[in-house]
Order: C-alpha cells, then structure tokens, then sequence
C-alpha cells in the first residue's frame, strides 16, 4: 500500500506539475494505476475485482442530486 500511495503522490501532487489529472492523463494514468492495485490485491485472493465508480455518469444523469449528503461548495 506504501508503494502505491508514493506512486500516486509523485504522479499526482508532484508542486511544479500534477502529471496525472490534466486533460486525457487522468484517464490513462488512473486506468493503469488501479490495474496495479487490482493485480496486486489478486496476488493475494485472485477473485478480487476492482470495484468501478463512474462518478461523471451520476452528474450527468442524476445532476446535483447524486451529492446529497455531502457539503455543496
């Protein structure tokens, strides 16, 4: 988990340039990392999958409704 929290860290909080969350990097980088997450968690249980979230489709369907419960800024 260490190893996986640096990667993320140097990708994505790097202060001179987050190399993972501009433009088409956040998918490709977030597809890749949580592929290794996933591979790492099946090296222990293979039937583990990753679970997967589409948050873009609830704003786009369910629109502000999709936050209830959550602080709207």
């Amino acid at each position: 988990m260490a190893f996986l929290v640096k990667e993320h860290l140097h990708g994505a909080a790097d202060k001179e340039c987050d190399h993972w969350h501009d433009d088409a990097g956040f998918f490709v980088h977030h597809m890749g990392f949580t592929l290794e997450l996933e591979q790492s968690l099946q090296s222990v249980d293979p039937s583990v999958a990753m679970p997967y979230w589409d948050y873009t489709a609830d704003a786009h369907f369910l629109g502000d409704k999709w936050q209830i419960g959550r602080a709207h800024v």
